[in-house]
């Protein structure tokens, strides 16, 4: 693998990401409870459901810490990063 494939391979952005331990503990959280790792959830409930954890992650963490950006904007950006997949079904 080149190095530019390793730099743009999205395991690896996510890795390197300032959010990344953030982000993972999310995606955990939400898929944790699946039985298939392929499952498809629906935006609206991933946005729902990390409005909670942001509102969740922000009581328990200190001021510089704390996630000021909405649900939907995290959401977007990940889509762009490679870090989900938005499927149209």
């Amino acid at each position: 693998m080149l190095l530019t494939e390793k730099l743009e391979n999205p395991i690896l952005k996510l890795l390197r990401s300032e959010n990344f331990e953030f982000i993972i503990s999310f995606l955990f959280h939400i898929f944790r409870n699946k039985n298939n790792q392929n499952d498809i959830i629906k935006q609206l409930k991933l946005e729902k459901e990390l409005e909670i954890f942001i509102k969740d992650f922000n009581k328990n963490t200190s001021f510089q810490e704390k996630k000021e950006e909405n649900a939907k904007n995290y959401i977007e950006s990940w889509i762009k990063n490679q870090f989900l997949r938005r499927i149209e079904i």
